[in-house]
């Protein structure tokens, strides 16, 4: 997933057209207590749960099998987003050492009979 913001636009698009489900990626869906609301809480779960399944479907094969241990939405999320982020500076670093590793030399041209 080298289009981390690409992918990530497009996953909050689709969570934000699913009622407001993209604020359980930030943490800001609190899961509602199990003895107040039982109902509710079992909902938040569900929820959840499809978010984390569509986060599943839309990963490469390499971040699937990287994510599999993950229960909870928010986590895989955050996960992803550390990964790209510090992949994305170390691509940066990796490109400009390749820059500084490049050397001219002056070289003599052939002279023309």
């Amino acid at each position: 997933m080298n289009n981390w913001q690409e992918w990530d636009f497009q996953l909050d698009s689709m969570l934000a057209l699913s009622g407001g489900t993209h604020e359980y990626l930030m943490g800001a869906e609190i899961i509602p207590d199990v003895m107040d609301e039982p109902h509710a809480e079992c909902n938040w779960h569900k929820n959840d749960y499809a978010i984390l399944q569509l986060i599943w479907c839309k990963v490469s094969q390499v971040e699937h099998d990287l994510i599999m241990g993950f229960t909870s939405s928010q986590h895989t999320y955050e996960f992803l987003r550390d990964r790209h982020q510090k992949q994305g500076i170390f691509a940066q670093i990796i490109l400009l050492q390749e820059l500084f590793s490049i050397h001219y030399t002056h070289a003599k041209l052939p002279q023309k009979p």
